[in-house]
Protein backbone atom coordinates (compact mmCIF):
# COMPACT_ATOMS: atom_id res chain seq x y z
CA UNK A 1 0.00 0.00 0.00
CA UNK A 2 1.63 3.17 -1.06
CA UNK A 3 0.53 6.75 -0.15
CA UNK A 4 0.55 10.43 -2.19
CA UNK A 5 0.17 14.13 -0.21
CA UNK A 6 1.49 12.79 3.10
CA UNK A 7 1.39 16.51 4.52
CA UNK A 8 -1.50 15.91 6.56
CA UNK A 9 -2.94 12.41 7.45
CA UNK A 10 -6.46 13.06 6.31
CA UNK A 11 -5.35 14.05 2.92
CA UNK A 12 -3.42 11.03 2.42
CA UNK A 13 -4.56 9.13 -0.69
CA UNK A 14 -3.83 5.81 -0.32
CA UNK A 15 -3.08 3.14 -3.29
CA UNK A 16 -4.34 -0.48 -2.34
CA UNK A 17 -4.04 -3.76 -3.76
CA UNK A 18 -7.01 -4.74 -2.71
CA UNK A 19 -10.21 -1.98 -2.46
CA UNK A 20 -12.84 -4.10 -1.47
CA UNK A 21 -10.46 -4.75 1.81
CA UNK A 22 -9.94 -1.50 2.23
CA UNK A 23 -13.56 -0.53 2.67
CA UNK A 24 -14.65 -3.96 4.21
CA UNK A 25 -11.27 -2.12 7.12
CA UNK A 26 -12.53 1.33 7.00
CA UNK A 27 -16.44 0.27 7.53
CA UNK A 28 -14.90 -1.64 10.58
CA UNK A 29 -13.10 0.80 12.31
CA UNK A 30 -15.55 3.89 11.39
CA UNK A 31 -18.59 2.58 10.46
CA UNK A 32 -20.36 5.87 10.83
CA UNK A 33 -18.42 6.93 7.44
CA UNK A 34 -20.24 6.76 4.09
CA UNK A 35 -18.51 5.41 0.98
CA UNK A 36 -18.71 6.62 -2.31
CA UNK A 37 -16.99 5.66 -5.87
CA UNK A 38 -15.81 7.91 -9.07
CA UNK A 39 -15.51 7.05 -12.38
CA UNK A 40 -12.63 8.84 -13.83
CA UNK A 41 -13.62 8.49 -17.80
CA UNK A 42 -10.30 9.11 -19.50
CA UNK A 43 -9.92 9.93 -23.65
CA UNK A 44 -7.96 8.17 -25.90
CA UNK A 45 -4.84 10.65 -25.71
CA UNK A 46 -5.00 10.76 -21.73
CA UNK A 47 -5.65 15.22 -22.25
CA UNK A 48 -9.52 15.00 -21.49
CA UNK A 49 -11.54 13.61 -18.53
CA UNK A 50 -15.37 13.00 -18.92
CA UNK A 51 -17.38 15.26 -15.88
CA UNK A 52 -21.34 15.51 -15.46
CA UNK A 53 -23.39 18.04 -13.34
CA UNK A 54 -24.47 16.32 -10.17
CA UNK A 55 -28.39 16.73 -10.60
CA UNK A 56 -28.41 17.92 -6.95
CA UNK A 57 -26.38 20.76 -7.69
CA UNK A 58 -28.61 21.67 -10.58
CA UNK A 59 -31.36 21.50 -7.91
CA UNK A 60 -30.05 24.33 -6.09
CA UNK A 61 -28.85 26.55 -9.07
CA UNK A 62 -25.35 25.02 -9.36
CA UNK A 63 -24.93 25.08 -12.99
CA UNK A 64 -21.31 26.03 -12.97
CA UNK A 65 -20.95 22.85 -10.76
CA UNK A 66 -19.05 19.87 -12.78
CA UNK A 67 -17.38 16.64 -11.25
CA UNK A 68 -16.65 12.57 -12.49
CA UNK A 69 -19.81 10.84 -11.89
CA UNK A 70 -20.20 9.36 -8.58
CA UNK A 71 -22.34 6.67 -6.71
CA UNK A 72 -22.28 5.54 -3.30
CA UNK A 73 -21.12 2.08 -2.45
CA UNK A 74 -23.80 0.55 -0.55
CA UNK A 75 -22.95 -2.38 2.06
CA UNK A 76 -21.96 -5.34 0.05
CA UNK A 77 -21.27 -3.54 -3.10
CA UNK A 78 -17.39 -3.94 -4.38
CA UNK A 79 -16.08 -0.89 -5.78
CA UNK A 80 -14.68 -1.76 -9.27
CA UNK A 81 -19.01 -3.28 -9.66
CA UNK A 82 -19.96 -0.15 -9.09
CA UNK A 83 -17.62 1.62 -11.32
CA UNK A 84 -18.99 -0.73 -13.77
CA UNK A 85 -22.46 0.11 -13.15
CA UNK A 86 -21.91 3.99 -13.86
CA UNK A 87 -20.13 3.35 -17.02
CA UNK A 88 -23.24 1.15 -18.21
CA UNK A 89 -25.47 4.86 -17.27
CA UNK A 90 -22.51 7.24 -18.99
CA UNK A 91 -21.40 5.41 -21.74
CA UNK A 92 -23.27 4.28 -24.80
CA UNK A 93 -20.74 1.16 -25.51
CA UNK A 94 -20.45 -1.55 -23.02
CA UNK A 95 -16.80 -1.86 -21.53
CA UNK A 96 -14.98 -4.74 -20.68
CA UNK A 97 -14.74 -5.45 -16.80
CA UNK A 98 -10.98 -6.10 -17.07
CA UNK A 99 -10.24 -2.25 -18.39
CA UNK A 100 -11.24 -0.61 -15.22
CA UNK A 101 -8.70 0.26 -13.10
CA UNK A 102 -8.72 1.41 -9.53
CA UNK A 103 -6.39 4.22 -9.18
CA UNK A 104 -6.67 4.17 -5.31
CA UNK A 105 -8.92 6.00 -2.47
CA UNK A 106 -9.05 9.40 -0.15
CA UNK A 107 -11.19 11.46 2.68
CA UNK A 108 -13.11 13.81 0.59
CA UNK A 109 -15.86 15.82 2.17
CA UNK A 110 -19.48 15.63 3.03
CA UNK A 111 -22.67 17.25 4.02
CA UNK A 112 -24.93 17.23 6.58
CA UNK A 113 -27.85 19.11 7.70
CA UNK A 114 -26.35 21.75 5.39
CA UNK A 115 -22.99 21.87 7.59
CA UNK A 116 -19.78 20.96 5.56
CA UNK A 117 -17.81 18.17 6.96
CA UNK A 118 -14.39 17.46 6.18
CA UNK A 119 -12.83 14.42 5.38
CA UNK A 120 -16.13 12.81 6.68
CA UNK A 121 -16.42 10.37 3.77
CA UNK A 122 -14.18 7.79 1.72
CA UNK A 123 -14.14 8.50 -1.59
CA UNK A 124 -12.55 5.36 -4.51
CA UNK A 125 -11.64 6.21 -7.54
CA UNK A 126 -11.55 4.02 -10.51
CA UNK A 127 -10.74 4.97 -14.19
CA UNK A 128 -11.49 3.57 -17.81
CA UNK A 129 -9.20 4.80 -20.73
CA UNK A 130 -11.47 5.05 -24.00
CA UNK A 131 -9.59 3.57 -27.03
CA UNK A 132 -10.16 4.82 -30.29
CA UNK A 133 -13.00 7.29 -31.03
CA UNK A 134 -13.97 9.21 -28.16
CA UNK A 135 -18.12 9.53 -28.91
CA UNK A 136 -18.95 7.15 -26.34
CA UNK A 137 -20.25 9.46 -23.89
CA UNK A 138 -24.24 9.16 -23.73
CA UNK A 139 -25.78 12.44 -23.69
CA UNK A 140 -29.27 11.25 -22.92
CA UNK A 141 -28.14 9.59 -19.54
CA UNK A 142 -30.68 9.10 -16.64
CA UNK A 143 -28.50 9.26 -14.25
CA UNK A 144 -25.68 11.76 -15.44
CA UNK A 145 -26.40 15.39 -16.83
CA UNK A 146 -24.80 16.55 -19.82
CA UNK A 147 -21.54 14.42 -19.67
CA UNK A 148 -18.60 16.36 -21.49
CA UNK A 149 -15.18 16.12 -22.05
CA UNK A 150 -12.99 19.09 -20.39
CA UNK A 151 -9.40 19.39 -20.98
CA UNK A 152 -6.15 20.09 -19.09
CA UNK A 153 -6.49 23.62 -18.86
CA UNK A 154 -10.17 23.23 -18.11
CA UNK A 155 -9.59 20.95 -15.57
CA UNK A 156 -6.60 22.65 -13.96
CA UNK A 157 -8.11 25.49 -12.38
CA UNK A 158 -11.88 23.75 -11.26
CA UNK A 159 -10.85 23.60 -7.64
CA UNK A 160 -11.83 27.31 -7.87
CA UNK A 161 -14.98 27.38 -9.09
CA UNK A 162 -16.33 24.18 -10.15
CA UNK A 163 -16.11 21.81 -7.36
CA UNK A 164 -14.66 21.84 -4.04
CA UNK A 165 -11.15 22.41 -3.24
CA UNK A 166 -10.83 18.88 -1.74
CA UNK A 167 -12.31 16.95 -4.41
CA UNK A 168 -9.95 18.56 -7.20
CA UNK A 169 -7.03 17.38 -4.88
CA UNK A 170 -8.54 14.00 -4.92
CA UNK A 171 -8.85 14.27 -8.28
CA UNK A 172 -5.43 15.24 -9.26
CA UNK A 173 -3.89 12.23 -6.54
CA UNK A 174 -5.66 9.62 -9.10
CA UNK A 175 -4.55 11.03 -12.11
CA UNK A 176 -1.12 11.36 -11.16
CA UNK A 177 -1.15 7.32 -9.91
CA UNK A 178 -1.99 6.21 -13.50
CA UNK A 179 1.32 5.02 -15.12
CA UNK A 180 0.77 6.94 -18.54
CA UNK A 181 2.60 9.90 -20.33
CA UNK A 182 -0.41 12.02 -20.89
CA UNK A 183 -1.31 15.52 -20.82
CA UNK A 184 -3.52 15.46 -17.60
CA UNK A 185 -0.94 12.97 -16.19
CA UNK A 186 1.39 15.23 -16.59
CA UNK A 187 -0.68 18.17 -14.95
CA UNK A 188 -1.52 16.64 -12.05
CA UNK A 189 1.97 15.30 -11.18
CA UNK A 190 3.56 18.93 -11.87
CA UNK A 191 0.44 19.91 -9.19
CA UNK A 192 0.94 17.56 -6.60
CA UNK A 193 4.78 18.25 -6.89
CA UNK A 194 4.35 22.21 -6.58
CA UNK A 195 1.87 21.39 -3.86
CA UNK A 196 4.16 19.56 -2.17
CA UNK A 197 6.91 21.58 -2.52
CA UNK A 198 5.47 24.86 -1.01
CA UNK A 199 4.46 22.64 2.06
CA UNK A 200 7.86 21.61 2.55
CA UNK A 201 9.24 25.17 2.50
CA UNK A 202 6.52 26.38 4.60
CA UNK A 203 7.40 23.85 7.26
Amino acid sequence: MSKIFPASKRAIFVTAEAPDKLVQQERNRRPWMRHSVVLLILSPRVNELALVQPQKALDRDGEHVVVPPQCSLEMGDNVVGAAIQISEDVLNVPIHPDRFMYFGSGRGNSYGSGVLKPYSKWVHFVAVHIRGNKSVLNRSSHGFVRPQWHGVKSLESMGMYAMTRRKHEMIMQALASFDNSGKLVEMAQAKINATSATRTQAA
